[in-house]
């Protein structure tokens, strides 16, 4: 080999080197960053989980409020029924479904 193209062969092999290092640092910056939005993702997801467990546990709260609110209907209306009195209002299925409707204030 001629002392010209040891030269160049050892250009060559020093570009190729730095070119490799430059993208071993691009490749772990990209790894890194891969591994902050797995853990973004992850806290995201839990999140969304708490949230929507949240709300099931507050629909569940609205709807049994609601049901008390028939039953407290129903018991009256039997209590008036035992007394053989009539009841200030009446109860029948529109009151039942009139308390039961999500706009209905207790």
């Amino acid at each position: 080999m001629s002392r010209c193209s040891r030269e160049s062969y050892g250009k060559t092999k020093k570009s190729l080197l730095e070119q490799l290092k430059k993208e071993k640092q691009k490749s772990e910056e990209y790894l890194k960053q891969l591994k902050y939005l797995q853990a973004d993702f992850e806290n995201y997801r839990k999140r969304i989980e708490k949230e929507i467990q949240d709300l099931a546990i507050r629909s569940n709260e609205k709807m049994v409020a609601n049901l008390l609110n028939v039953i407290d209907d129903l018991e009256r209306a039997l209590e008036a029924r035992e007394a053989g009195t009539t009841a200030r209002r009446e109860v029948g299925p529109g009151t039942i479904r009139r308390s039961t409707s999500p706009d209905h204030q207790a």
